[in-house]
């Protein structure tokens, strides 16, 4: 009998919602030991603002170190519960008006070995309709992806 293949360097990707922690129960199934899991968190930067006269102006940049600020704590939060279990865990906060190539781009620049993420999150009737970034990851990903479908 072949021995299980064990992933070394895991991408979960999190959105906030419960539905997309739900991957993280895998980790310990396909992991090694030990693993180093990069926890990522995409937000998107603010919208401009439109003046009356029509000129938009530029995004907040209050508004974003805030929006970064939530995500990392969010982050560090889920990293404590895995850390506990002996993952080397790293939080990652990542600004891209398109989650699913900001995905993609941190998966391929730190080299990961799987990526794990939910079949739902906060997208709701709009992934549907747009669709998703986990069918736009698996179908772009530099490396496997398990999706994990929420219960």
């Amino acid at each position: 009998m072949t021995e299980p293949i064990m992933y070394r360097t895991v991408l979960v990707p999190l959105d906030g919602s419960a539905l997309a922690e739900q991957a993280l129960h895998q980790i310990p199934h396909i992991a090694c030991d030990r693993p180093l899991v990069y926890l990522v968190r995409v937000i998107q930067p603010p919208a401009p603002e439109i003046r009356p006269e029509g000129v938009p102006t530029p995004p907040f940049t209050d508004a974003l170190a805030l929006q970064r600020q939530e995500a990392l704590a969010y982050l560090k939060g889920v990293a404590a519960v895995l850390q506990s279990q002996g993952m080397d865990v790293r939080p990652q906060v990542v600004v891209d008006p398109r989650p699913a190539d900001a995905i993609l781009a941190f998966a391929a620049e730190k080299g990961v070995d799987l990526i794990i993420m939910s079949t739902h999150g906060l997208g709701g009737m709009s992934r549907w309709i747009f669709g998703s970034v986990t069918t736009d990851v698996v179908r772009h990903a530099p490396c496997p992806v398990l999706v994990v479908r929420p219960t």
